[in-house]
Protein backbone atom coordinates (compact mmCIF):
# COMPACT_ATOMS: atom_id res chain seq x y z
CA UNK A 1 0.00 0.00 0.00
CA UNK A 2 2.46 2.26 0.60
CA UNK A 3 4.42 2.22 -2.56
CA UNK A 4 0.89 3.39 -4.22
CA UNK A 5 0.84 6.21 -1.69
CA UNK A 6 4.04 7.88 -2.44
CA UNK A 7 2.70 7.47 -6.11
CA UNK A 8 -0.36 9.20 -5.41
CA UNK A 9 1.82 11.79 -3.80
CA UNK A 10 4.98 12.28 -6.28
CA UNK A 11 5.39 15.38 -7.82
CA UNK A 12 7.01 13.96 -11.01
CA UNK A 13 5.07 11.90 -13.62
CA UNK A 14 8.43 9.38 -13.48
CA UNK A 15 9.37 7.56 -10.03
CA UNK A 16 11.83 4.90 -9.06
CA UNK A 17 10.69 1.92 -8.04
CA UNK A 18 12.72 0.06 -5.94
CA UNK A 19 13.53 -1.28 -2.38
CA UNK A 20 14.40 0.25 0.65
CA UNK A 21 17.55 -2.05 0.63
CA UNK A 22 18.67 0.04 -2.75
CA UNK A 23 21.75 2.47 -2.59
CA UNK A 24 21.85 4.16 -5.47
CA UNK A 25 24.97 5.94 -6.32
CA UNK A 26 25.62 9.82 -5.66
CA UNK A 27 25.13 11.05 -9.29
CA UNK A 28 22.16 8.89 -9.84
CA UNK A 29 19.98 11.73 -10.03
CA UNK A 30 21.12 13.89 -13.14
CA UNK A 31 21.54 10.31 -15.04
CA UNK A 32 18.19 9.15 -14.68
CA UNK A 33 16.97 12.76 -15.40
CA UNK A 34 18.63 12.41 -18.79
CA UNK A 35 17.03 9.35 -19.38
CA UNK A 36 13.89 9.92 -18.83
CA UNK A 37 14.37 12.85 -21.04
CA UNK A 38 14.72 10.48 -24.11
CA UNK A 39 11.28 8.40 -22.84
CA UNK A 40 8.84 8.52 -25.15
CA UNK A 41 5.58 9.35 -23.41
CA UNK A 42 3.42 7.89 -25.27
CA UNK A 43 5.01 4.64 -25.45
CA UNK A 44 4.77 1.56 -22.47
CA UNK A 45 8.14 1.74 -21.51
CA UNK A 46 10.19 1.67 -18.42
CA UNK A 47 13.58 2.53 -17.63
CA UNK A 48 15.32 -0.41 -16.07
CA UNK A 49 18.31 0.49 -13.23
CA UNK A 50 20.99 -2.30 -13.44
CA UNK A 51 21.60 -3.63 -9.82
CA UNK A 52 24.63 -5.54 -8.16
CA UNK A 53 26.36 -6.00 -5.00
CA UNK A 54 29.14 -6.97 -3.23
CA UNK A 55 29.78 -9.54 -0.51
CA UNK A 56 32.97 -8.16 0.81
CA UNK A 57 33.52 -6.11 3.34
CA UNK A 58 32.81 -2.14 2.68
CA UNK A 59 36.36 -1.06 4.27
CA UNK A 60 37.44 -3.07 1.40
CA UNK A 61 35.30 -1.88 -1.79
CA UNK A 62 33.65 1.27 -2.35
CA UNK A 63 30.85 2.37 -4.63
CA UNK A 64 31.90 2.63 -8.56
CA UNK A 65 30.93 5.85 -9.29
CA UNK A 66 30.53 5.13 -13.11
CA UNK A 67 30.61 1.97 -15.28
CA UNK A 68 34.45 2.14 -16.12
CA UNK A 69 34.96 1.93 -12.10
CA UNK A 70 32.08 -1.14 -12.09
CA UNK A 71 33.81 -2.83 -14.83
CA UNK A 72 36.91 -4.34 -13.45
CA UNK A 73 34.74 -5.33 -9.94
CA UNK A 74 32.53 -7.19 -12.27
CA UNK A 75 35.38 -8.96 -14.14
CA UNK A 76 37.40 -9.71 -11.13
CA UNK A 77 34.17 -10.98 -9.56
CA UNK A 78 34.37 -8.52 -6.41
CA UNK A 79 30.49 -7.25 -7.40
CA UNK A 80 27.86 -9.23 -9.21
CA UNK A 81 24.26 -8.70 -10.10
CA UNK A 82 22.17 -8.38 -7.30
CA UNK A 83 20.56 -11.51 -5.56
CA UNK A 84 22.76 -13.44 -8.38
CA UNK A 85 23.19 -16.54 -5.83
CA UNK A 86 19.60 -16.46 -4.21
CA UNK A 87 16.96 -15.65 -6.85
CA UNK A 88 19.05 -15.15 -10.24
CA UNK A 89 15.21 -14.59 -12.54
CA UNK A 90 15.19 -11.22 -10.65
CA UNK A 91 18.00 -9.83 -12.01
CA UNK A 92 19.64 -11.83 -14.85
CA UNK A 93 17.32 -10.69 -18.19
CA UNK A 94 19.25 -7.16 -17.32
CA UNK A 95 22.07 -8.40 -18.56
CA UNK A 96 25.06 -6.80 -16.59
CA UNK A 97 28.02 -8.16 -18.96
CA UNK A 98 26.12 -5.94 -21.76
CA UNK A 99 25.23 -3.36 -19.50
CA UNK A 100 28.82 -3.15 -18.06
CA UNK A 101 30.65 -3.22 -21.87
CA UNK A 102 27.64 -1.14 -23.53
CA UNK A 103 27.62 2.50 -23.88
CA UNK A 104 24.21 2.52 -25.72
CA UNK A 105 20.93 2.34 -24.22
CA UNK A 106 19.49 -1.48 -24.81
CA UNK A 107 16.56 -3.08 -25.15
CA UNK A 108 15.74 -5.44 -22.19
CA UNK A 109 12.88 -8.26 -22.93
CA UNK A 110 10.90 -9.52 -19.61
CA UNK A 111 11.71 -13.03 -18.60
CA UNK A 112 9.25 -14.77 -15.91
CA UNK A 113 10.07 -13.55 -12.14
CA UNK A 114 12.02 -10.62 -13.49
CA UNK A 115 11.29 -7.44 -10.67
CA UNK A 116 14.73 -5.27 -11.51
CA UNK A 117 14.34 -1.51 -9.91
CA UNK A 118 12.65 0.58 -12.85
CA UNK A 119 11.52 3.99 -13.51
CA UNK A 120 8.39 3.99 -14.80
CA UNK A 121 5.70 6.99 -15.66
CA UNK A 122 3.32 6.71 -12.11
CA UNK A 123 0.88 8.48 -14.29
CA UNK A 124 0.42 5.25 -17.14
CA UNK A 125 1.38 2.27 -14.90
CA UNK A 126 -1.23 0.21 -12.70
CA UNK A 127 -1.08 0.63 -9.15
CA UNK A 128 0.68 -2.18 -7.07
CA UNK A 129 -1.46 -4.88 -6.25
CA UNK A 130 -1.99 -3.99 -2.14
CA UNK A 131 -3.50 -7.52 -1.31
CA UNK A 132 0.45 -8.08 -1.11
CA UNK A 133 0.85 -7.71 2.84
CA UNK A 134 4.99 -7.60 3.88
CA UNK A 135 7.57 -8.45 1.88
CA UNK A 136 7.45 -9.95 -1.68
CA UNK A 137 5.53 -9.77 -5.05
CA UNK A 138 4.37 -6.65 -5.16
CA UNK A 139 7.22 -5.33 -7.75
CA UNK A 140 6.90 -8.94 -8.96
CA UNK A 141 3.63 -8.47 -9.70
CA UNK A 142 3.69 -5.13 -11.27
CA UNK A 143 6.50 -5.61 -13.85
CA UNK A 144 4.43 -8.80 -14.87
CA UNK A 145 1.33 -6.48 -15.04
CA UNK A 146 3.37 -4.34 -17.37
CA UNK A 147 4.73 -6.90 -19.41
CA UNK A 148 1.06 -7.75 -20.17
CA UNK A 149 -0.01 -4.65 -21.09
CA UNK A 150 2.84 -4.66 -23.15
Amino acid sequence: RLRNVANRFAVTPYVLVDDVDFVPSPDTYPKLELQISRLDPNLKEVLVIPAVESFLHPTNITQPLSKDELRPLVLNGSVVFFQEMSFPSGHEATDLWRFVSSSDDYYVEYSFLYEPYIVTNRLTAPPFDERYIGWGYDKLSLLATLHVLG
